[in-house]
């Protein structure tokens, strides 16, 4: 019996010394080879997921860092000549045109260019866009300086930008719009794997509201501009002395040289003769034009009845017992002597008219057109009128003509007088003199001067 138990035992042993059969052994390496295939592949998605975010964060980069430049740059460009109101034509957006300011050997993509006046004296400023390779940077130069270069972009394939409307470039269009596709596509070795190019465009609006050029009936240009004539020779566009204090609340401009002291305040001036420092006396910024100003008002239409001055003319209209002159064409010269002078419409003066230095004149919706004679006020008795602010003489107050060159002379007394609108004087010299105060909207006139002990305020 034991012999038999231990038979069984030595047979068991010399089983488990056989190992694997082959059957055994291929189900285990078909399993094993399932199981690595699919490690592999989820291993594989995984890196390929990881890559395709890695570009896809790198696209973005790149279009929120050349979104922000761009709105920047296009918020920026062009703008207006502050001593004239006119659009700087030189100011704007460019594809052609790097303005001195390209990356070497880059191409330029665009080109923003604008003034920067919040420092004391006005610095030009260009911003451009360019790409070498796959490279997007921007260059930023001041008054013609070294670019300043950033980069914008690492894996650019193409940048082109396009205004709209399309024929407003170069110039002030309104808007630009930048088209990118981005180069961060797969390796070569990544044969099986489809990518798609990210392509984006990114738009950046231009202020527009600065760039219309004023009128009579949008705007008002330089509150005062001295016109001059065309070569200047022997005229003073504007002279400030004796113990005038003037104050200009814009730019002032005039066409040929000026001769003024420390009483004299714009905010800017624009001027032939400007001193080396580029300063007025008292200190404000004085800019050398480049060209003469043209007369804003020159293809203004006559007022009713502004031709008809000559022989044949009834007598003046009948003023009768009250304070009000009606409206009409004066033959004959008008006389303002004390007491109240009340004025609302259109005067057409054909021989002048004089204002004694004991009359109250007011008015409102007001156009002297004086077609001939002299325009004289002496102040005292107070002064306080008002142009229309609609219709073809909207903000216009005293016009005269070319054709007149008396010359317009205003000399108040110890009061304020007010003067709210144009005074238009193209052909003829503009006096303010005595010792008044004077408040005027604007004064246009070929010269000016200002004299005595009055203290001006214009704008």
């Amino acid at each position: 019996m034991n012999r038999l138990a231990q038979t069984r035992r030595q047979a068991r042993g010399q089983q488990s010394d056989q190992g694997f059969t082959l059957v055994e052994m291929v189900v285990a390496v078909v399993l094993l080879g399932g199981i690595t295939a699919a490690v592999l592949a989820t291993l594989f998605a995984s890196m390929r997921s990881s890559q395709e975010s890695a570009r896809r964060v790198t696209e973005s980069n790149d279009a929120q860092i050349i979104s922000a430049w761009l709105v920047r740059d296009a918020q920026a460009a062009g703008g207006s000549n502050p001593a004239t109101g006119a659009v700087d034509i030189t100011l704007g957006v460019s594809l052609s045109d790097a303005a001195g300011c390209a990356a070497p050997g880059g191409t330029l993509v665009a080109r923003f260019r604008w003034i920067d006046r919040t420092t004391t004296t006005p610095v030009a400023k260009v911003s451009t866009y360019s790409r070498t390779g796959n490279t997007l940077v921007r260059n930023l130069c001041t008054d013609g300086g070294a670019a300043a270069t950033a980069v914008l972009g690492r894996q650019v394939a193409t940048a082109v930008a396009v205004c709209s409307p399309v024929g407003n470039c170069p110039g002030m269009p309104t808007s630009v719009a930048l088209t990118v596709t981005e180069a961060n596509g797969p390796s070569t070795a990544e044969t099986t794997y489809t990518y798609t190019p990210y392509t984006y465009t990114l738009n950046a609006s231009l202020r527009p509201e600065a760039q219309t050029p004023p009128a009579v009936s949008n705007g008002m240009r330089a509150p005062l501009l001295a016109l001059g004539t065309p070569t200047c020779s022997g005229v003073t566009g504007l002279s400030v002395g004796g113990s005038s204090d003037v104050t200009v609340l814009a730019g002032a401009v005039s066409n040929c040289p000026i001769n003024v002291d420390n009483g004299f305040h714009p905010v800017s001036m624009a001027a032939p003769n400007c001193p080396a420092s580029g300063l007025n006396p008292d200190g404000s910024p004085c800019v050398l034009l480049p060209a003469q100003v043209p007369d804003p008002f020159a293809g203004l239409p006559l007022p009713p009845g502004g031709g008809t001055c000559g022989d044949g003319l009834p007598a003046n209209p009948a003023r009768g017992s009250g304070v009000r002159w009606p409206a009409g064409v004066y033959r004959d010269r008008v006389t303002l002597d004390g007491g109240t002078h009340e004025f609302s419409g259109i005067y057409v003066f054909c021989a002048g008219i004089r204002v004694g230095s004991q009359a109250n004149v007011i008015g409102t919706d007001v156009l002297w057109y004086n077609a001939g004679g002299q325009i004289r006020v002496n102040g005292g008795g107070g002064l306080q009128m008002a142009a229309a602010t609609s219709g073809p003489w909207a903000r216009v107050l005293v016009w005269q003509p070319a054709s007149n060159t008396n010359e317009v002379q205003i000399n108040g007394g110890s009061g304020t007088d007010s003067y709210n609108g144009y005074i238009y004087v193209p052909g003829a010299n503009v006096s303010l003199s005595g010792n008044a105060g004077y408040t005027v909207a604007s004064i246009i006139s070929r010269t000016m001067t200002f004299t005595g002990n009055n203290t001006t305020v214009i704008g």
